[in-house]
């Protein structure tokens, strides 16, 4: 596949916090939200579709961004509602944004589906994920890992990193400063039906000679299928799916100065498998109707930014410059999805 990507594509030293909402079990099919207000703000230019194309269509995945690089770690493929070792990924590709090409395939790893990918100081992180061991058409056998694994661009090779507490999947990761926060998620060591669903969140400081995950203040929720943000300085937990099967559209915030979590503005979208970003004092975010938000760290609204022309859940919004994100992959209604849409965030008075 060959393409070449706008000029205006260049990506900084972005760290892409993922956001990213994952989950290892199916979508669950609900009616379009209600949004709170659905005008769309007249100075930023509405998602650009298809600036590229993943080479396979794929969801639940991790994505991040070093460099002018796009990074793409495993994820579900296939047909939706099937979970076997056929369709679980250990794929790990990337591509130039600058110079577009071909995708690049480095060294991969376990295959993985909701596992968290992040980026800080020129290295990326690979975080927790589900693997399944059940053959098609077997009963489900997914187990949720601990292992944490840093990958050096510069020597293309993966080295192993402080593991998890506990295994841990559906969650999410992001970095804030030299710290990967990871909240969320459940322990599967079999079926859904038997999963254990965690109650804790966690920080692990990469900037400490004693690297060791260090447990959270317990959070008030328990979450899986949601996404992770950081922006302002502060940690910010949206969405997901609750423990007694309802789509949640909470948001907590976790401030690491006081070491508290409080309640942050409640989301204007469907949470379950939700992506966001923080970019400086923005949160943006993005799920199953297609619409992207934003609300400032210390906001107290939501405001409409553009719509996607691919509607997704379980994809990945990334930086492109301080001005732009990434809509990478996903699934939507007709199942899984290949492009990538470009959303220009405009310059805005706040």
């Amino acid at each position: 596949m060959n393409f070449t990507l706008p000029h205006s594509m260049l990506v900084g030293m972005v760290v892409a916090g993922i956001a990213v909402a994952d989950a290892d079990r199916d979508e669950v099919e609900r009616g379009k939200p209600q949004l709170a207000d659905t005008t769309m703000d007249p100075d930023v230019i509405a998602a650009r579709p298809s600036v590229a194309f993943l080479p396979q269509a794929v969801a639940s995945f991790g994505a991040a961004v070093v460099g002018d690089w796009l990074y793409v770690y495993g994820g579900h493929t296939g047909e939706k509602h099937a979970h076997s070792r056929d369709n679980v990924s250990g794929a790990f590709q990337r591509i130039n944004l600058r110079a577009g090409g071909d995708w690049q395939a480095l060294p991969g790893g376990t295959p993985l589906q909701s596992v968290a990918l992040v980026a800080h100081d020129g290295h990326l992180y690979r975080i927790g994920g589900m693997t399944a061991l059940n053959a098609p058409g077997e009963d489900e056998d997914m187990r949720s890992g601990d292992e944490v694994m840093r990958f050096d661009p510069g020597t293309s090779r993966w080295s192993a990193m402080p593991s998890l507490p506990e295994g841990r999947s559906s969650h999410d990761a992001v970095v804030m400063g030299d710290k990967i926060y990871v909240a969320g998620g459940w322990k599967l060591e079999g079926g859904s039906e038997t999963a254990a669903w965690h109650d804790s969140a966690w920080a692990l400081d990469l900037s400490a000679s004693d690297r060791q995950w260090r447990e959270l203040p317990k959070p008030p929720f328990q979450r899986r299928a949601l996404a992770l943000a950081a922006a302002g300085g502060r940690l910010f937990v949206l969405g997901g799916f609750t423990p007694s099967a309802v789509t949640s559209s909470d948001v907590f915030v976790f401030d690491p100065s006081t070491q508290s979590w409080t309640s942050g503005v409640s989301l204007p979208i469907d949470g379950f498998g939700m992506s966001a970003y923080g970019i400086g004092d923005e949160v943006y975010v993005s799920g199953k109707g297609g619409e992207v938000f934003s609300v400032g760290a210390y906001g107290t609204e939501w405001r409409s930014l553009a719509q996607l022309s691919h509607p997704r859940i379980f994809h990945r919004l990334v930086a492109a410059e301080s001005n732009a994100l990434l809509a990478v992959g996903g699934a939507e209604k007709g199942g899984h999805v290949r492009n990538i849409e470009r959303i220009e965030l405009g310059v805005r008075d706040r």
